[in-house]
């Protein structure tokens, strides 16, 4: 499963750092396309990460996250259309969902 958690220590003098366009550029939060097709390798390969990133990077609510049935992880969330970031509030990444059709 491509996930990953990382620490990386940039220098401050980066270009465009701390900006939503360079976050983009190294973080992605979309669903893998579901294949149409399962007849190559390929696309049997595209079908097994995207059934990894369903049953594993998405949230389902249940017991542990529930307090007086919502959830205190704040989910669902909006899809967002961009990045945004401020000091005020969490920070937001694109996301796209293609649903399985």
């Amino acid at each position: 499963m491509s996930h990953l958690h990382c620490l990386l220590i940039l220098d401050k003098d980066t270009p465009r750092l701390g900006t939503p366009e360079f976050v983009d550029d190294l973080i992605s939060a979309e669903i893998p396309d579901y294949p149409s097709d399962q007849a190559t390798p390929a696309a049997r390969q595209q079908k097994r990460l995207y059934d990894q990133v369903v049953k594993y990077n998405l949230h389902d609510c249940n017991e542990w996250c529930l307090v007086d049935r919502k959830c205190n992880k704040r989910f669902p969330k909006e899809f967002a259309f961009e990045t945004s970031m401020s000091r005020k509030r969490r920070h937001t990444l694109l996301t796209s969902f293609k649903p399985r059709l």
